[in-house]
C-alpha cells in the first residue's frame, strides 16, 4: 500500500511539468525560404529552360517502328532501342562532319560503332503526324557484327 500513496505524487509532479505555460511565448523554427526542393524547382520550371534549337545543348530525336530514340545532352549522345538487341549506347559527343544541311556524328567505343546522320529538313512523323525540324537516321552495330542496325526517324 505504501506504493500507492507514492505513486500519487510522482503522477501528479509529471503532469505538473509537463502542463504547458500559457502565458509563455511560443518560438517558430525559423525555415528559410529558399530549401532545397524549392531551388531544384526553380531551376526546373519551363519558362527558365533556354530554346533548345542547337544539337550541342539539346537535340531529340526518334521513331516508333520499332521504338527508338538518341539524345544529345550534357555533352553525350545517348542511344536507345527497348526492343533490339542492342539495347542503349552512351559516348561523347563528336565533333560532326557537315556537308550541306547535314551534321553527321560518329561515335565509337572498344565494342559499338554508331553513325548519327541530322539534316535540317521537315520531317512527319507517320504515327503520330508530328512535324518536326530535322530528319534523323541512326546506323549502329556492335563492332562484332557485319551489317548495321538502320532507325530512321524525326528530331528537334
Amino acid at each position: 500500500m505504501n506504493y500507492k500513496f507514492l505513486l500519487i505524487p510522482f503522477f501528479s509532479l509529471i503532469m505538473a511539468v509537463s502542463c504547458k505555460d500559457a502565458n509563455k511565448e511560443v518560438i517558430e523554427p525559423t525555415v528559410p525560404t529558399e530549401t532545397k526542393a524549392t531551388i531544384e524547382y526553380n531551376e526546373n520550371r519551363l519558362d527558365t529552360v533556354s530554346k533548345q534549337t542547337d544539337e550541342s545543348d539539346t537535340f531529340r530525336g526518334g521513331g516508333t517502328d520499332p521504338f527508338w530514340s538518341v539524345q544529345f545532352s550534357k555533352g553525350k549522345i545517348h542511344f536507345k532501342a527497348p526492343g533490339a538487341s542492342l539495347k542503349s549506347f552512351v559516348a561523347p559527343i563528336p565533333e560532326p562532319e557537315i556537308s550541306g544541311n547535314s551534321k553527321k556524328y560518329v561515335a565509337q567505343s572498344h565494342r559499338v560503332l554508331m553513325e548519327v546522320l541530322i539534316t535540317e529538313e521537315e520531317c512527319i512523323d507517320t504515327k503520330n503526324s508530328k512535324n518536326s525540324s530535322h530528319k534523323v537516321k541512326v546506323s549502329i552495330k556492335p563492332k562484332s557484327e557485319k551489317d548495321f542496325n538502320v532507325y530512321e526517324g524525326c528530331g528537334s
